[in-house]
Parts: C-alpha cells; structure tokens; sequence
C-alpha cells in the first residue's frame, strides 16, 4: 500500500484548495492530518476520519447542503468528504 508523505499531501491539497472554494484536509490511514488548508491541524487526529476508519464506512450526514461528518467536532467549518480505508 502506498503510504503518502506531508509534503505530497500538502501539495495536493495546495492544488485541490485553487479550484476548490473550500478547506481541504488529507489524512493516513490513521486518522492523523498529513496536509491541510488549515496549517495548524496538520499531525492532529481528524475525528471523522476515524470514525470512518473504525466503521469501515463513508459517514456523512447532509447540514445546510453540505456533506460533513457526524463525528467531526469542527462541523461549521469542516466539511469531511468519502475517504477510503
């Protein structure tokens, strides 16, 4: 399995966040914030996206037509999207 560093996962989400109008997170396989929008959440834990990994499965519920996570403690500004586990 291919294992992505922080400064591949920054660079994805430097690209990702100039066509997108919104903040970016990519996570490892664990949960823990590689590259962000958000500088100061990189090599923290994003709670959704272990929820996700402990579930094995997408979780999202739709809030003013937005997709975010049930789990996320960060739901007015963060908007978790299909991750993979």
């Amino acid at each position: 399995m291919f294992e992505l560093d922080h400064d591949l996962a920054q660079d994805i989400v430097d690209r990702a966040m100039a066509i997108l109008p919104y903040n970016v997170n990519v996570m490892d396989s664990q949960g823990l914030i590689l590259g962000s929008g958000e500088p100061e959440r990189i090599n923290t834990r994003h709670e959704g996206a272990q929820l996700v990994l402990a579930n094995g499965r997408v979780v999202e519920s739709m809030r003013k037509r937005r997709f975010i996570s049930k789990a996320c403690s960060r739901e007015s500004t963060c908007r978790c999207c299909s991750i993979s586990a």
